[in-house]
């Protein structure tokens, strides 16, 4: 019979690197007294809690401008918003609609490219 060989195969390094942090957070959390673990306790519940009210108030929100959006699609009507400015919902790809918002023309810009606007160039005169 052949004679086996009694070399041991060397541990795995991603287990070996786990169980050394492991060990060293282990170690850490049993330094630790009472009163900080329950601290710690508290602000990982706080922050769950918290983080997943912030997510449930953005899918909300973000489901009421989606059915504004749909509703608003295929009609000639935008929002205004507070500053002069305007919001109206295009159709994009296959059935998703986009937000676009348009801003008003500052008078500055207006003024400085007046003639841009009262004589918009010609098809021809661009460059391709």
């Amino acid at each position: 019979m052949a004679v086996q060989s009694t070399l041991r195969r060397p541990e795995d390094p991603l287990l070996a690197l786990y169980r050394h942090y492991s060990d060293l957070v282990r170690s850490r959390f049993n330094r630790t007294s009472k009163t900080t673990r329950l601290i710690a306790t508290i602000a990982l519940l706080f922050s769950i809690i918290s983080s997943g009210y912030g997510g449930y108030k953005w899918f909300r929100r973000r489901a009421k401008e989606r059915a504004q959006g749909r509703r608003l699609l295929r009609r000639n009507s935008g929002l205004r918003g507070k500053d002069g400015s305007r919001t109206i919902y295009v159709p994009y790809k296959d059935s998703l609609t986009s937000k676009v918002l348009i801003h008003p023309t500052k008078p500055t810009t207006f003024d400085a490219h007046r003639r841009l606007f009262l004589n918009p160039p010609s098809i021809g005169s661009r460059k391709r």
